[in-house]
């Protein structure tokens, strides 16, 4: 019996088996550690945990006090934003002001036109006719351009910000002022190269700052910034070119108006490259 015993013992080393089980002996894990001995385990300090979220800045926290007593008052949980509909308000905003920026220049335009029809004389006066159609033509240039500039508002991927709507706000105001100063909106009313040099100075700002603000949007055609820079530099020109003849000599003369006239055409032609572009190719 004690020769099979030990036989067992030797096969169960053999096979890694369980040492103590068999003879008697015990493993370090069973051994009671001693208090105060050195394996004793050193105490672990707390780590604060990560995933705490900073605390809310004050001007956020009374946004949120205010937005809570808000809809407590309204007797429901505040919703969540619903993007969908905030792109369709902001897309219906820059249609309905688009539209009424041309409505304006429209109505400008059918109301002074008759009566600058019953001032026809001849022969005619080559330095006033001249001039008039000059005015008349920038204020159908900006009709147009606010024309196309609507083009691809409902278009899906276009989903306009805040800066978009300034944008347009900013630009329709100066525009409606310029036609101020063309003596559109007011009957006889005429600034003579003030009004040149404001309007020539609005189509700048329009071309360049819509040169800056379109110039990383996906989609951007370098055509059309080609075009905005062309149209903002024609336009910076007829703005000096205004200042420095009132400057010099007052009251302008035939070949100024006829100068006038040869740079609108200019504008005209980067304006209807400007539609061929807005209208065939992806929207800027």
């Amino acid at each position: 019996m004690q020769t099979t015993q030990f036989m067992k013992d030797e096969r169960n080393i053999e096979n890694g088996g369980d040492v103590g089980e068999n003879s008697g002996l015990k493993s370090e894990a069973e051994i009671p550690l001693e208090a105060g001995s050195k394996g004793t385990p050193a105490p672990v300090a707390p780590q604060p945990s990560t995933s705490a979220t900073p605390p809310a800045s004050k001007r956020q926290r009374a946004e949120d006090s205010n937005r809570n007593w808000f809809w407590k008052l309204m007797g429901a949980n505040r919703p969540p934003r619903c993007e969908e509909k905030r792109t369709a308000f902001a897309k219906g905003f820059q249609k309905l002001w688009v539209a009424g920026t041309m409505g304006a220049f429209f109505a400008a335009f059918v109301r002074c036109l008759p009566v600058h029809l019953k001032q026809r004389a001849w022969p005619p006066d080559p330095k006033y006719t001249i001039d008039l159609f000059v005015r008349y033509g920038y204020l159908l240039w900006l009709l147009f351009y606010f024309l196309v500039s609507n083009v691809g508002i409902d278009d899906k991927d276009y989903k306009p910000n805040r800066w978009d709507i300034i944008y347009d706000v900013g630009q329709s105001a100066f525009s409606l002022a310029a036609a101020f100063f063309l003596g559109f909106v007011v009957p006889d009313q005429t600034y003579k190269l003030g009004a040149y040099a404001i309007t020539n100075g609005v189509i700048c700002a329009i071309c360049f700052v819509a040169r800056w603000w379109f110039r990383t949007r996906p989609g951007a055609q370098q055509g059309i910034n080609r075009l905005r820079t062309a149209g903002g530099l024609i336009s910076l020109f007829s703005l000096v070119f205004a200042l420095v003849v009132r400057a010099v000599s007052g009251e302008p003369q035939t070949w100024v108006f006829m100068t006038f006239a040869g740079l609108l055409l200019v504008l005209v032609f980067i304006l209807c490259a400007y539609f061929r572009i807005r209208l065939d190719v992806v929207r800027s």
